[in-house]
């Protein structure tokens, strides 16, 4: 959740795919990567090479990220020894084999992991001091009082009026407040050379990312190796098949555009469809799994090698080849999601209208998880229709609840179709407003007012088709809201899950609903665990006040992390 401008100013200044991330989520997790056999669900094994999906769920929910700030697998091992279980089931190995791929695995791991501390700790030191070039000298202290007197001044305003602050003041009052302290640290970092000490750092960079490439490169070179030549002829017909699956496993959640990181594969088998559909959709999932190989490679092989050029370019002021490299990985993202596009619109004409829109509802959920996620409304309609009502209460209930979802559904098919236009255009964006900062040119201040604006739904510039389709979504919420409570008695309202912020359905305005825990989305469900101090299950106001008050304070947004997912872009609220 982009709510401090520290937060901001490190995805402008950490301008290369693998500091962004790791300045963000620190050493990459042991145990990160492809489940055993049985850690998850998926196709059995076929020809296509698909086999076991074990957690292939890809990147849900990224949110909005820099084009500067990706490639999170550069310090991520390739293979780890619970891939000898996924060896051994893809390519039916002999015990010895086994044996022989558990040592080479073994001691690639034992190389792997002190070099990559290294060159790990070797970014985190250059981004830190180029954080500190960025910033022109100022510390968190003042950024961090400027938030809490724009907060304070919210507060005032809000028991001055006895009403919630609108989006366009909320968004004043933060611009007039940092723009004086965006152009102070702007001022001190050309006193300071600040931008010539950040090209300095990111030359640095450079070339440990050279190093570092060459380096892991080397290493998955010797697993490769080795495991071939130790199978047999008839082993070696399924490596195709077992590398394409391995990449698709450590790739998919290498996304940042809405519906990138899906697979469809994964979702199939979530979606609750019959064997007999499945089968069915055989075919086409082989050509899906040879067609989506080809697009996941180009695109990160293309990822990995532009890095050093991307940080040349920035670093020799050249900004018209920063940004052709810039759109040339956004084009290779789109391809990936288009993709997942256009093998979700073959398989679903396949199946029974019934079964096309269980798998239809699967995909939405997986690719558009911000758009497709349960909105307050809808909790609170779940929520009424439990209460014991007169049978021409429940009928019209009913009625008004099916008409909602019918609206509803319109409105977020209206945002598929505008999020997959905006946002390459968005990302595009948002690399040039990185260079313009690092040459001292740029608007912290927008940015920073972008992000607030996001957060309210849409991507905060005022152009965005998003932001006005969410705002339609807002008010048509708080319409059904209304009509449904005028259905209740004052006692039955009081129970519906609490409205907040704009018609947010939450928790002093943070989107918690009910307050139950288990009825957040699964990646705020840990965060707001923390906040729970006497352990009900349920977040109070005293604890939806303390989770603000750690977030103001620069605190990790509700996001968490996941294996696969983006680092420094946590969880929106729920939009209703």
């Amino acid at each position: 959740m982009r709510h401090s401008l520290t937060a901001i100013i490190a995805a402008c200044a950490l301008a290369l795919p693998t500091a962004f991330s790791l300045a963000q989520s620190g050493p990459p997790q042991q145990g990160q990567g492809p489940q055993s056999p049985g850690g998850g669900r998926g196709g059995q094994a076929g020809p296509g090479g698909q086999g076991q999906q074990s957690g292939g769920r890809g990147n849900r929910g990224m949110g909005r990220m820099s084009a500067f700030g990706q490639n999170r697998q550069q310090f991520e091992p390739d293979f780890m020894k619970r891939d000898v279980p996924l060896f051994n089931e893809q390519l039916g190995l002999e015990e010895t084999q086994v044996v022989i791929i558990e040592t080479i695995i073994s001691d690639y791991e034992d190389e792997f992991t002190p070099a990559a501390e290294e060159a790990r700790q070797a970014f985190q030191d250059s981004t830190r001091a180029m954080m500190q070039s960025f910033m022109g000298g100022m510390d968190q202290q003042a950024i961090g009082e400027t938030f809490r007197t724009v907060q304070q001044q919210l507060e005032q305003i809000r028991q001055d009026s006895g009403a919630e602050v609108d989006p366009d003041t909320r968004r004043k009052l933060f611009e007039e407040n940092f723009r004086a302290l965006g152009e102070q640290m702007q001022t001190q970092r050309a006193a300071n050379g600040g931008a010539d000490e950040t090209r300095r750092i990111l030359a640095d960079l450079s070339e440990v990312t050279r190093e570092w490439s060459m380096k892991k490169a080397l290493l998955r070179t010797m697993v490769i190796d080795g495991s071939k030549a130790v199978l047999s002829p008839t082993q070696m017909t399924k490596w195709d098949g077992f590398e394409r699956f391995l990449r698709r496993e450590r790739a998919m959640g290498n996304g940042v555009l809405s519906g990138e990181s899906v697979n469809l594969i994964f979702v199939l088998d979530e979606a609750g469809l019959s064997q007999a559909s499945i089968d069915l959709l055989k075919p086409a999932l082989d050509v899906y799994e040879l067609d989506l190989d080809m697009h996941l490679k180009n695109r990160d092989d293309f990822l990995l090698q532009s890095e050093a050029k991307l940080m040349k370019s920035v670093v020799d002021s050249d900004n018209t080849s920063a940004m052709n490299v810039v759109k040339r990985q956004i084009e290779l993202r789109r391809a990936v999601r288009d993709c997942n596009d256009n093998y979700r619109s073959q398989m679903a004409a396949r199946l029974s209208p019934e079964e096309a829109v269980l798998f239809a509802t699967a995909v939405n959920k997986a690719a558009y998880e911000r758009i497709f996620q349960r909105t307050g409304t809808h909790r609170a309609f779940e929520a009424a229709l439990e209460f014991e009502l007169e049978p021409s209460t429940y009928a019209m209930m009913n009625e008004l609840f099916a008409a909602y979802q019918l609206d509803l559904g319109n409105l977020n098919e209206r945002l598929v179709t505008a999020t997959k236009k905006v946002e390459p255009e968005q990302r595009i964006k948002e690399a040039e407003q990185v260079l313009a900062m690092i040459d001292g040119t740029g608007d912290i201040v927008e940015m920073f007012s972008r992000g607030r604006r996001g957060g309210q739904g849409g991507s905060g510039d005022p152009s965005d088709p998003t932001s006005v389709i969410y705002d339609e979504r807002r008010e048509k919420d708080d319409t059904f809201r209304e009509r449904l409570e005028a259905l209740l008695t004052p006692e039955q309202v009081e129970q519906l899950p609490r409205r907040g912020r704009g018609g947010q359905g939450g928790q002093g305005g943070m989107g918690f609903g009910n307050g139950k825990i288990a009825d957040l989305p699964e990646r705020m469900q840990e965060r707001a665990k923390e906040f729970d101090k006497n352990k009900d299950g349920t977040i109070d106001e005293a604890e939806a006040k303390q989770l603000m008050e750690s977030m103001r304070s620069g605190g990790r947004g509700l996001g968490g992390q996941g294996r696969g997912q983006g680092q420094g872009q946590g969880q929106q609220a729920p939009d209703a």
